[in-house]
């Protein structure tokens, strides 16, 4: 039975011992035959609490105090007391329902914390699903086959169809493509390669056959590094209630010397042993740990619903100690700055050009038609001035890392990029100074020409990755915070410089692999600063992961989602805020009733040992305790998102 369903299960037993102690301070009094209180406790004690018994066992047999111990000194106490009280023929309270509800809210803490792992193996699995399982081999004899990965060694030759991935870390040798990189690098636009270039294994070949030679197998990929990457850091993640047993390490000895030195005590001034054990057992029941067990595991469930009914999924607990005292965040560009989304950002008619802008509207969109590429789509996505029937365009032609040529009319017409032009014969100069202003903006930029006895150049466009409507106001309100901020992305230096620049952003870094990203979080993390990655790409994963909290757009890929401790379910930055904010509220929930429940065992425990209570109080008292800490978790309910 998995974790999540021992915790449900275990709560729902306990419901029955549980309700008469909710329901009391309303005035409705009811109580269940004790009989059935001993059979549900004994199941939830020794059959849901076994791991708890085991590993207090084993605690015990390296002398160390943990929390484990404390749940089973507290509720073995609590159980024990109830079963003497049961057949000692004397009407009193029993104490069943502590240890039954002890259990099973610890038991929640444990699928929480379980969940929270098999979320970040998830993220390892799907970089696996980037890697395909078999290359097609170019054999010394010029045939070729497909064979598994396994058998492909450095040095072999193998081919990559349009709309395959690379296999494996390799080298281009004939043809050319473009290959989509966003994985790696989160560069919305395809990345021409010519002979020589090199290609990682797991991105996209768009367009042309090419044959590549292998230059690294197995552990040795870039993508093989990046998946060691995400399982270090996430070796170095540490939960929250190791606090909690740090402190039990101190707690546990103390609270067993005090019981101890009680039923002494009692003896050696002539009290019966029966008395004795009794102020004894008082001093473990009111140590019971249910108010310590209980603070960290109802603010986690109250605080990750109060986050999900606002659009923030938090599915890793340790995300909930480290959002709240970020001093560092990091944002991708592509896809979290801006949209992600390629949009034409101005267009230009040539000077010398003959032709009415309708027209060149028409031919643009009718010969950009015809490719699937992210710049041909912007051009398309474009309104128009159109009136008539569709051109026609035929002979339609992709050239990879250049551009597009087909025929209109009888008329050849070409779009692409500067390169492309020039191999065209297309004259540049009256475009130039536009085009020098348009590249050190970070834009991209394409041409539109006619070709007839000469290149005739129609128009000019550029393209960007516009900025999202809440960066500028985030970033502004993490100042406020005193937070700073930085940015980290894949894509090329003059785009993530236009980025930076338009958010007042100083640190920022271009042009960086995954492993690079984790290499400059690693420098934001000297002087012990808790540091906060936000992304939405494959190339995120590892970052996100070895971050002190990741956070994943909604719109993400999969693997980002996996990788991050919380997710956006929108596309919207001011959700980060909204994160750290309720973050803060849920910790502080934590720490205060982490607080009330020590502060309740300082003042119980001499109380106890002095015999001014006796252990039918101190069970009332444990209870209250367990109760207020349950209410202040509650009260996180009234959060707000902040306006």
């Amino acid at each position: 039975m998995t974790p999540k369903w021992l915790a449900i299960l275990s709560l729902f037993l306990s419901l029955p011992l549980v309700l008469p102690m909710i329901l009391a301070p309303l005035g409705i009094s009811f109580s269940i035959d004790p009989r059935v209180q001993w059979l549900i406790a004994t199941l939830i004690q020794f059959g849901f609490g076994f791991v708890f018994l085991k590993n207090a066992a084993l605690a015990l047999k390296r002398r160390r105090g943990n929390m484990d111990l404390l749940v089973s000194l507290g509720t073995l106490s609590a159980y024990g007391l109830s079963i003497y009280q049961m057949f000692s023929g004397v009407h009193a309270h029993l104490y069943f329902e502590s240890s039954a509800l002890i259990i099973s809210l610890v038991l929640v803490g444990k699928a929480l914390e379980g969940s929270a792992k098999q979320k970040s193996l998830s993220a390892i699995r799907a970089l696996h699903d980037l890697k395909p399982e078999q290359a097609r081999l170019r054999l010394k004899n010029g045939d070729e086959k497909y064979v598994d990965l396994d058998s492909v060694f450095v040095g072999d030759s193998i081919v990559i169809l349009p709309g395959e991935r690379v296999p494996t870390d390799a080298r281009l040798i004939e043809g050319r493509t473009e290959v989509d990189e966003s994985a790696w690098t989160g560069e919305s636009l395809p990345v021409a390669k010519e002979n020589s270039d090199s290609l990682m294994g797991g991105t996209m070949n768009r367009s042309g056959r090419i044959v590549a030679q292998v230059t690294a197998t197995g552990s040795d990929t870039q993508l093989s590094r990046l998946i060691d990457q995400i399982e270090n850091a996430q070796a170095k993640k540490a939960p929250i209630q190791k606090t909690v047993d740090r402190v039990s390490a101190v707690f546990v000895p103390v609270v067993l010397v005090i019981a101890a030195l009680t039923l002494v005590a009692w003896a050696l001034i002539g009290h019966s042993w029966e008395e004795s054990i009794l102020h004894a057992v008082s001093v473990l029941v009111i140590a019971c740990p249910c108010a310590l067990g209980l603070a960290t595991p109802t603010a986690i469930l109250v605080g990750t619903g109060v986050a999900a009914r606002n659009g923030i999924l938090i599915k890793d607990i340790e995300a909930l100690e480290f959002a709240q005292s970020l001093n560092v965040i990091a944002f991708d560009k592509t896809g979290t700055l801006t949209r992600g989304e390629v949009q034409v950002t101005q267009r230009v008619i040539a000077p010398m050009a003959i032709p009415s802008e309708q027209l060149i509207d028409q031919w643009a969109q009718a010969l950009n038609k015809t490719s699937l590429h992210p710049l041909s789509q912007a051009v398309v996505a474009q309104p128009i001035d159109f009136s008539g029937l569709p051109m026609i365009v035929t002979e339609a032609q992709q050239i990879p890392g250049k551009g597009i040529l087909g025929k209109i009319e009888g008329t050849h017409f070409v779009f692409g990029n500067a390169s492309f032009m020039r191999d065209m014969d297309v004259p540049l100069r009256s475009m130039s100074d536009w085009s020098s202003q348009a590249d050190l903006r970070g834009e991209s930029v394409s041409f539109l020409a006619r070709i007839t006895d000469r290149g005739e150049l129609l128009a000019a466009y550029s393209f960007s990755d516009e900025l999202r409507e809440s960066s500028a106001q985030v970033i502004q309100l993490l100042r406020d915070r005193k937070i700073e901020v930085a940015l980290l992305s894949g894509d090329r230096k003059p785009a993530v410089e236009r980025v930076a620049r338009a958010l007042g952003i100083q640190n920022y870094s271009a042009e960086l692999l995954p492993e690079d990203k984790v290499q400059k979080l690693e420098l934001l993390k000297q002087g012990d600063k808790r540091v906060g990655m936000v992304g939405d790409g494959i190339n995120d994963a590892a970052s996100l992961t070895a971050a002190s909290v990741g956070f994943a757009m909604g719109g993400g890929a999969d693997i980002a989602h996996y990788a991050a401790g919380i997710t956006l379910m929108k596309n919207d930055l001011s959700k980060v805020i909204e994160a750290i904010d309720l973050s803060q509220a849920t910790y502080r929930k934590i720490k205060q009733g982490l607080f009330w429940a020590f502060i309740y065992n300082a003042i119980g425990i001499p109380f106890a040992a002095s015999g001014l209570i006796s252990p039918v109080l101190a069970g009332g008292a444990m209870a209250l305790s367990s109760v207020s800490v349950i209410l202040n978790a509650l009260s996180l309910k009234r959060w707000k998102a902040p306006q």
